[in-house]
């Protein structure tokens, strides 16, 4: 990792692999092992936890080994529908992040800062932008102390967001998810895993260019770059960006080189 990107990074997300590895002991499920690793490096981590496939007892010993690690953040999911395991809310200990917030608060106080999402969007779940921003803020009131967005490709609907956020009276830091289109599929695919929207016209030049796999790059760290930018200037209302890697670090190298010299980057927002 180039010393510059640790310079930026508020956090680097450890994300949950869906129900994968549930089988195993806790202590050697990846999400810990590689939080735990990056951690000894001095790495700023963050990691997500997803309520609805874990009990009580086992997010408790997983809090433990995280607390015992040294590391401080993490991020209170429901968990992606698609890998949700139980979907009757009665029969989970966990059935909404809210839940979580409260029950990482309740029995670790100020040892974890807890994060939360959000969807300026629109949750998938939710019909109503007024009843979304409660629940958003029953997280808060809960004790979750910043916010991480659902991937956005429009600036316009993230500032109308960020506003009527703070209307709402959620002054807590944001922080934007931001894709960096690579490849046609790979939009595909994360757009349908995590529920986002992209643009239609978008869309519309991902399909006239589906077999030019330079133009696409070139749209993407464009159209991304664009986006940080204007996400970067408006640090009343931002607190920086949550890159969405893929495990691609190669590919974050490009998007990062451009802000290497900014001092948008340097000074103001932290990159994640």
């Amino acid at each position: 990792m180039p010393n510059y990107w640790r310079t930026w990074s508020t956090f680097i997300s450890v994300t949950w692999l869906g129900a994968k590895y549930l089988q195993l002991p806790n202590h050697q499920i990846p999400t810990v092992v590689l939080a735990q690793n990056l951690n000894k490096l001095k790495c700023p981590v963050l990691v997500h936890l997803p309520g609805r496939n874990l009990n009580k007892e086992r997010m408790l010993e997983i809090l433990n080994l995280l607390k015992n690690s040294g590391i401080k953040h993490v991020l209170a999911l429901q968990g992606d529908w698609v890998h949700v395991l139980e979907k009757d809310d009665t029969k989970v200990d966990f059935p909404y992040a809210s839940d979580l917030v409260s029950f990482i608060k309740g029995n670790f106080g100020s040892e974890f800062c807890v994060g939360v999402t959000a969807y300026p969007d629109l949750h998938p779940h939710c019909e109503d932008l007024e009843r979304d921003l409660d629940y958003l803020k029953k997280k808060i009131s809960l004790g979750a102390e910043f916010i991480l967005t659902q991937a956005v490709f429009d600036f316009d609907v993230l500032e109308n967001y960020a506003k009527s956020c703070r209307r709402h009276g959620i002054n807590v830091p944001i922080f934007v998810g931001v894709f960096i289109i690579k490849s046609y599929q790979s939009l595909k695919n994360m757009a349908k895993w995590c529920e986002f929207k992209v643009p239609q016209a978008v869309l519309e030049f991902l399909e006239n260019n589906r077999d030019d796999p330079d133009a696409i790059e070139r749209f993407g760290l464009d159209f991304g770059e664009n986006l940080i930018r204007k996400i970067l200037e408006n640090k009343e209302l931002f607190a920086g960006v949550h890159l969405y890697s893929m495990n691609d670090m190669e590919w974050m190298e490009k998007v990062l080189d451009k802000f290497k010299y900014s001092d948008d980057a340097s000074s103001s927002a932290k990159m994640k």
